[in-house]
């Protein structure tokens, strides 16, 4: 063997061994706890998911905000990195996932998993930027040609002191929320909001092909959703029609009257409520009253109640309908005379209606809408 061999075998396995000795030196490490722990925080807004997975890094006597936090972009000399924003929070990215499109300050981020940072400014205002690399580690192979969405925030004092980093949903609504970031004294906000209605109508269209389509209930649901929220009325029109198709009954016949009321058909919707009447119960009759005083129909209101009172005369609540009725037609006196009737016949063992049925007899006497 020529010296020259010898010398290109030792280099290789001296290679190989360095090699085997890192991956030796690495499988021999254990998993211990990390200083800044993971965390996790969902809200669900309609039918849509939003959650954040973070480190929660600790104040620990340090000046966070200026200084740990710089302010505006971190310039870095890692990687031939430009300049950096916060990788809000610590360790690995933040990841912002949202399980539907929503909207931040007016403008869209689509449905996906982002990595979260932060660009915090010493006037108070915040770049909230949504990357589409969401697998890096923290903000250090941060690209602006990555960004899917840039938005503003705020950053307040806070009334809490907190020593963990921490996110949370304030403000939930029906279709919008808050996101809020906790550390030190200070708090980082921004809104969200989701068009929730539309989501819901475009999940329900879904489920319509699906084994929802095939009884009565699932279109009797989908067009009793769409009435409730004044949406695709026309649509509302065709499911009802649908679930009548399927089993008519007093449910879908009552839904389709408010239908034809909500959108101006008035000639049909009245015709359609001469068909609801006979099939429904004493409650069932009340409760359809009732919602055609809240679609402002007290005249078919009353022809409601009459017609329950007449039907099952004596019966609980058939005065009580008679009352609301009345008083939304403004006869104050017979709403008086059924208010006092009903007071009389109120169930044993009921505690509620008794003390309403009291506080309706004084507006009343003072000529007031109890409805």
């Amino acid at each position: 063997m020529t010296n020259n061999l010898r010398l290109q075998l030792a280099k290789r396995f001296g290679v190989i061994f360095c090699v085997f000795l890192a991956t030796f030196a690495e499988a021999q490490n254990v998993t211990t706890p990390r200083a800044s722990q993971a965390a996790e925080v969902s809200q669900t807004i309609g039918l849509s998911k939003i959650t954040i997975n973070y480190s929660r890094p600790s104040v620990r006597g340090r000046k966070i905000w200026g200084n740990l936090v710089p302010y505006g972009f971190q310039k870095i000399n890692f990687a031939s990195r430009g300049e950096i924003p916060w990788r809000a929070g610590a360790n690995e990215n933040t990841i912002f996932t949202n399980s539907h499109e929503l909207k931040i300050n007016g403008k869209t981020l689509p449905a996906g998993s982002y990595g979260f940072h932060l660009a915090v400014k010493e006037d108070g205002n915040v770049t909230v930027i949504f990357s589409k690399n969401n697998q890096a580690w923290g903000s250090y192979f941060y690209k602006e040609s990555e960004d899917v969405l840039r938005a503003e925030g705020k950053l307040t004092d806070s009334p809490l002191q907190v020593e963990q980093l921490m996110y949370i949903f304030e403000n939930v609504k029906r279709n919008s929320a808050t996101v809020s970031l906790y550390w030190g004294k200070k708090k980082i906000s921004f809104p969200i909001e989701l068009d929730v209605k539309n989501l819901t109508l475009a999940n329900i269209k879904k489920q319509m092909t699906n084994l929802q389509g095939f009884n009565w209930q699932g279109a009797y649901s989908a067009a009793q959703y769409c009435a409730a929220n004044n949406i695709a009325m026309d649509q509302a029109l065709a499911w009802v029609d649908q679930s009548i198709s399927q089993q008519s009954n007093f449910q879908n016949n009552s839904l389709k009257a408010t239908i034809l009321m909500r959108t101006g058909k008035k000639e049909e919707a009245s015709k359609m409520i001469g068909k609801v009447l006979p099939l429904g119960n004493v409650q069932q009759l009340h409760g359809f009253g009732r919602q055609l005083i809240r679609a402002k129909m007290p005249q078919k209101a009353l022809e409601v109640f009459e017609f329950n009172y007449k039907k099952h005369k004596n019966t609980w609540p058939v005065n009580v309908g008679m009352m609301r009725g009345y008083s939304a037609n403004g006869d104050f006196k017979k709403a008086l005379k059924h208010a006092k009737a009903a007071l009389k016949n109120v169930p044993k063992g009921d505690t509620l209606n008794g003390p309403a049925l009291q506080a309706a007899i004084k507006k009343l006497e003072k000529k007031e809408d109890i409805n």
